[in-house]
């Protein structure tokens, strides 16, 4: 009993940052609400944007790099070649959408994918090897059925990750089409010989 309340106690301390982080970066992307403002449902399906086809993208090479990486691995051809594109799927997963995030401008959703993504298989791991090895004993078949359990709890962990990634902090504010904005643009007329910048503006 003890043990169980021990696991329960460890989820919950590992989900809590990763909820808290979540909801400040889904916060983030609805402006604070007036009295003559409009609902926040409202303002967010009108001013939000998703851009999780890029973080598909990157997650689709991660797997990619991954399972080729286990195919030469279990070849036995080409073991430093397989363990470097293992190495470079899971830096992909684990790096590369905090990082687009970032690029978005979105420092809160990027420390929730982070935290989501270490967290999630983490947790994900532990629970696979408890159902899988519910029995306790110490022989070898209920060793290795509790290492298949945490590596399909660590998958599974990884997926679900994602997809909360994807599904929920994947959205930026829309850029607003009725700021002024001006720019200079280069010009060049071979006709005439000449060249210039032209200022050119949306108001």
């Amino acid at each position: 009993m003890l043990r169980h309340r021990a696991a329960f106690s460890l989820i919950f301390l590992m989900a809590l940052p990763v909820a808290t982080a979540s909801a400040q970066a889904l916060e983030d992307q609805v402006p604070q609400n007036t009295g003559s403002d409009p609902p926040k449902d409202r303002v967010l399906s009108e001013q939000k944007r998703w851009y999780g086809d890029a973080i598909i993208g990157t997650d689709a090479v991660a797997l990619g790099l991954g399972v080729l990486g286990v195919t030469l691995l279990k070849g036995g051809n080409a073991d430093a070649a397989g363990a470097s594109l293992f190495i470079g799927g899971g830096l992909t997963y684990f790096a590369a959408s905090p990082i687009v995030h970032g690029m978005h401008g979105r420092s809160g959703a990027a420390l929730g994918s982070v935290g989501l993504r270490l967290a999630v298989p983490i947790v994900g791991t532990y629970l696979g090897a408890a159902l899988a090895g519910a029995q306790h004993c110490g022989d070898e078949s209920c060793q290795s059925r509790g290492i298949t359990g945490g590596v399909v709890g660590f998958g599974f962990g990884m997926l679900a990750a994602s997809i909360v990634d994807i599904s929920l902090l994947a959205y930026e504010p829309k850029p607003n089409s009725t700021a002024t904005q001006i720019a200079l643009v280069p010009s060049i007329d071979p006709k005439r010989g000449s060249a210039g910048l032209n200022l050119v503006g949306a108001w």
